[in-house]
Order: C-alpha cells, then structure tokens, then sequence
C-alpha cells in the first residue's frame, strides 16, 4: 500500500482505496458508509476533477464505531428480565447483523453484514426459483450435458455422432440442441 498523501494542511488524509483498505472494507462499503453520512470525506481537486479525502482521524473514529457494532454484535442482544415491558423495544433497537468471515492474501477478515443484506440476497434467490424450471426429462430440446446425463453417453460420443450425421441436432448459440425424438432413435438404433 503506498503511503498516505499530505494534503495541504498537513493532516495524513487517504483517498477511496487507501481508507477502504485501512478500515479492511470494500470500496463499495465504504462508498455506502460515505453515503449514509456515517463518514464526512474532504474534497481534493486532482488532475481529472475533485476526489474524495477521507481524514486519517476521521477514519479511526469510524474504525473505533464499527469495532464497537463487532463487538455488540458478538456479545449478543441485552437480554432483559422476562415478562418485562421493556423486552420487546430492546430487541427491536438492536440492528441485527451476522458476522461473515472470509480470507484475503493469507489473512482472516471479518465484516459485519445486516440481515437487511442477507434477506435481500435471499430474495433474489427466491426470484431466481420462481421461474419455470422443467425436468430434463420433459423436455423437448436437450443441449448435449442434458443429452449425455439422459443417455449416458459421453459428450464426445454425442458430439462425433452429430459431426457424423448419425444424431440430428442443430447449433443453437453457442452450444447444440437436440430434439428428444432424435435422441431417443439415435439410442434406439446405437444402442
């Protein structure tokens, strides 16, 4: 990591990548913390235009903050007395989140990442699964894994047959597709 620039009055000041790396975020992270105003970043014009400056002091503050949510975050939700009015208010101001850990050049990170983002997350899976999906074995036009997983044969086997002539199929995009009858009269006489 290059050393942090001097700004003009002298205080150590990072650019984007250098804070992201010294608070052991991404830049996108940092981007999103920048833009909930949770870090106030300076202004230096550059060569190409103005360029955010984040404040070393600045940076340890937000480093301190976030070690803190870590540390509240480990330590679990205050648990109050049961029965207490109070029991449900007190969880629902803590900010769940889970902590996910992750290597990066040899080194083991950890990052705090909300439920909100999980949820999201699960939510485009979910979008992902609603849409139709037909078994293999209903299908009427089979690209050659299909093909070879139906059948048993080798891709190879499959892809010298249709060189050959002996298997229809026809090159659809990048990969070939074959008509299930085709399939099966080709396993019927092969076979």
């Amino acid at each position: 990591m290059p050393a942090p620039r001097l700004s003009s009055n002298s205080h150590h000041t990072m650019n984007k990548a250098e804070a992201a790396k010294y608070l052991q975020i991404g830049v996108r992270s940092l981007e999103r913390y920048t833009s909930e105003g949770r870090l106030q970043p300076g202004r230096v014009r550059t060569k190409t235009g103005l360029a955010l400056d984040y404040a070393e002091a600045e940076l340890e503050r937000f480093k301190a903050e976030l070690q803190a949510e870590a540390a509240q975050v480990l330590a679990g939700p205050p648990r109050p007395a049961e029965g207490s009015p109070e029991g449900a208010a007190t969880l629902a101001r803590v900010e769940p989140q889970v902590l996910a850990a992750s290597k990066r050049g040899g080194t083991e990170t950890s990052v705090l990442v909300p439920l909100e983002v999980l949820a999201r997350l699960a939510a485009m899976l979910g979008e992902a699964e609603k849409k139709p999906r037909v078994a293999t074995a209903d299908k009427l036009l089979l690209d050659l894994a299909e093909a070879q997983a139906l059948t048993g044969l080798s891709r190879g086997h499959l892809r010298a047959a249709i060189e050959s002539g002996a298997l229809q199929a026809k090159r659809i995009g990048r990969g070939w597709k074959v008509r299930r009858e085709a399939l099966e009269a080709f396993v019927r006489e092969t076979c």
